[in-house]
């Protein structure tokens, strides 16, 4: 099998190099394994392990009391294998240094969006082992953070940093004989921003005064402009700003039509700006409901009403017939908010005609109007006539009726309510009532009424019919 000689005691001084080497013997191929107590020495940049012309060596580097202990080499052939051991002591200890920063990472306050790189230089006895962390929790490399760490310098880089990101941030260099941390303030400065924003649009009062206010959030110090219809206003006696707190208030004193247009407020600090606007106007007033014609019951009382929108104060005009109308006790006038009203009492036909009524603003007006008539009662025009038919024919009573809709017309015979049946027809159409009767026989010899009714009145007309050949 593989051999190797025992390693030996070996003493070297702290920071120093130091080889480890064995002779090597046996048939190849030999695998060699370096452990140091119960673990494999793996290579890194502070460890090199050969294995050349039947010699084994370790190289170790930058030494420190980590590196002190029981080393091991083992040589393993098909034949078997052999181990041996050597104890490594680091002389010099005590000049071990802990430790300290040179450079430390700056505070920074900086925009949204930008990239932030904190960096530490520092000494001490390697190796030095490099943590930076935010607030209590540790960072890695990933995401929008990246750490880069050197043997004596280390430093942490933020991509596209945001509000959230605000916050201490430290870095932690230890080695075997202490450790030692500095840390940094990152402010991300929040850009100005509407949390509530103007109304899209506002009516004014001509005369009156008007507040437009919107809040703003952001990074102090956040100055605020007003605009109307791009140019920017200035505080005056017409116009006073302020911010107070969130709120940026304009207040629009003695509004005018001139104060009409569209209104923007910029909240603006370094990290950004935003912008809100709204149309402030004077509307003229327009009819949402209007009165309808009507025909009105004698002796009844009855209301016009009307909505309208706009922008107030308005006046309000009634008209009968292009004549003002005016409260008095036959008419009362009523404006409530939007609704508008006019009643008229006791209702004869003298109160019949064209009502209008007309609201104007400073703006413009609106009209609304229609006709009011007296219902009347049915009354005929043309009266059934009395009629002779013999037996079996077929006889028609006729009468044309006015009056106000609707009318309901009935027939009776003998003061008994006649009933359609095949050979009884009844209709009024176009004011014009009929009876028909086919196949007339003896019982059909009497006197027929004609009556037409609406809520104004009942009226009746009458004829005889008379059946000959009895």
């Amino acid at each position: 099998g593989a051999g190797v000689p025992y390693l030996e005691y070996v003493t070297a001084l702290a920071g120093d190099e130091v080889f480890l080497q064995a002779a090597v013997r046996g048939s190849a191929p030999i695998s060699v394994t370096w452990m140091k107590g119960k673990d494999i020495i793996k290579e890194d940049n502070k460890v090199k392990v050969t294995f050349e012309n039947g010699s084994a060596s370790l190289d170790i580097k930058h030494l420190d009391t980590n590196d002190a202990g029981v080393y091991s080499c083992r040589a393993t052939n098909s034949a078997g294998g052999k181990e041996s051991h050597g104890t490594l002591t680091i002389k010099g200890l005590t000049s071990s240094f802990p430790p300290s920063f040179v450079t430390e990472p700056e505070s920074q306050e900086i925009s949204p969006g930008s990239t932030v790189r904190l960096k530490s230089t520092f000494k001490g006895t390697a190796p030095l082992s490099v943590q930076w962390f935010k607030g209590d929790a540790e960072l890695t490399t990933g995401g929008a953070c990246y750490i880069m760490t050197e043997a004596l310098s280390s430093y942490l880089e933020l991509y596209a940093v945001k509000p959230a990101d605000s916050g201490a941030y430290s870095c932690k260099v230890s080695n075997a004989a202490g450790s030692v941390s500095c840390s940094a303030n990152l402010f991300v400065q929040e850009p100005a921003t509407f949390v509530e924003r103007l109304e899209p649009s506002q009516l004014i009062k001509k005369g009156e005064y008007a507040q437009l206010e919107c809040k703003v959030t952001g990074t102090p110090e956040i100055k605020i402009s007003w605009f109307k219809d791009d140019r920017e206003i200035k505080d005056s006696a017409k116009h006073k700003m302020t911010l107070v707190g969130s709120t940026a208030v304009l207040r629009l004193l003695d509004v005018t039509l001139e104060d009409c247009g569209e209104y923007t407020c910029e909240a603006k600090n370094n990290a950004g700006k935003d912008t809100s606007s709204l149309s402030s106007l004077l509307k003229s007033p327009y009819f949402v409901k209007e009165f309808e014609p009507r025909e009105v019951l004698k002796d009844s009382d009855v209301i016009l009403e009307c909505e309208v929108l706009g922008t107030p104060p308005f006046e309000v005009y009634w008209l009968k017939d292009n004549k003002p109308v005016r409260s008095s006790r036959k008419h009362r006038i009523s404006i409530e908010n939007s609704l508008i009203s006019l009643q008229v009492f006791k209702f004869d036909s003298s109160d019949a005609g064209e009502y209008q009524c007309r609201v104007t603003n400073d703006v413009g007006s609106c009209v609304c109007s229609s006709e009011l008539a007296l219902k009347e009662p049915p009354q005929f025009v043309k009266r059934i006539e009395n009629i002779s038919s013999l037996r079996g024919g077929t006889i028609v009573f006729q009468a044309t009726i006015k009056g106000s809709m609707p009318i309901t017309v009935s027939w009776l015979k003998d003061n008994d309510d006649i009933v359609e049946d095949d050979n009884t027809k009844m209709t009024f159409v176009n004011n014009v009532a009929t009876l028909m009767i086919r196949a007339i026989e003896v019982k059909h010899d009497g006197k027929y009424f004609c009556q037409a009714k609406n809520d104004a009145g009942i009226q009746r007309c009458s004829a005889l019919l008379t059946v000959k050949g009895l």
